[in-house]
């Protein structure tokens, strides 16, 4: 890692006394780092990264393609462009994850609807289990068309998306049971809005991301701070993907 560090500061052509000046980090800690004696602590590395400007895991020498947790990207550590098209991205799952509540994270999201299937058809359980077991297959798609669609806000909220999965005749045969369908459809309702045969919701590219009005309606503790920057966020998103084209 120190060697990463040292190119950093060849590069941007400063010394390490004015690094470890400019962040309050002491001569002492990056002279036992350099010589091996211990490696600063994680916030101390994040400061050097923030203090050049890049992600702390290019500072770390990651490598090799990695899926995030969390959001579910594919992003290379080692690679600068790559680690920052991932915090914009990380950084608009974080905004939908307040934004529409609870979703399964990336990571997750097929092992749950999977393991709900196989509980959704299990005839031995009650009742009441199968229903709980189809919302959350519902709740799996959900996040997966969150994902597939970037995470935008302008997704809709998630009952509002199990209308329209209940509204489509392919879902309705996939659960094939009447009183469950019945049950999820009494809770829900059923709208238009997904295309027959279809589990994702394609959001307009062309349309509003979201308004002030919106948001103070749907979430009264946003702020105007907050959602400037998810606006900030969307502007990088949209930056990186035309980038990649």
């Amino acid at each position: 890692m120190y060697e990463i560090f040292e190119q950093l500061l060849e590069k941007h052509g400063v010394t390490a006394y004015k690094v470890s000046k400019e962040t309050g980090i002491s001569t002492a800690t990056l002279s036992d780092w350099k010589k091996g004696r211990s490696v600063p602590k994680n916030d101390k590395l994040q400061k050097i990264a923030s203090y050049f400007n890049v992600p702390l895991e290019f500072l770390l020498g990651k490598s090799g393609l990695v899926d995030c947790p969390e959001c579910g990207l594919s992003y290379v550590p080692s690679d600068i462009s790559d680690c920052k098209e991932h915090e914009t991205y990380h950084q608009q799952y974080l905004a939908a994850a307040k934004h529409y509540g609870f979703f399964y994270p990336g990571s997750l999201t097929e092992v749950e609807k999977n393991k709900n299937l196989n509980a959704a058809v299990n005839y031995d359980l009650d009742f009441e289990k199968r229903v709980n077991a189809w919302i959350e297959v519902i709740r799996a798609y959900f996040s997966r068309s969150l994902q597939g669609n970037n995470y935008e806000l302008n997704h809709p909220q998630f009952d509002v998306f199990a209308s329209m999965l209940l509204n489509t005749d392919s879902f309705k045969k996939r659960i094939s049971d009447d009183a469950v369908y019945n049950r999820l459809t009494n809770m829900y309702g059923r709208s238009e809005g997904l295309p027959e045969g279809e589990s994702y919701y394609h959001v307009k590219e062309d349309k509003e991301i979201h308004t002030i009005a919106a948001h103070k309606e749907n979430n009264e503790n946003w702020t105007l701070k907050e959602l400037k920057r998810i606006d900030e966020y969307k502007q990088l998103l949209l930056a990186a993907r035309n980038n990649r084209k």
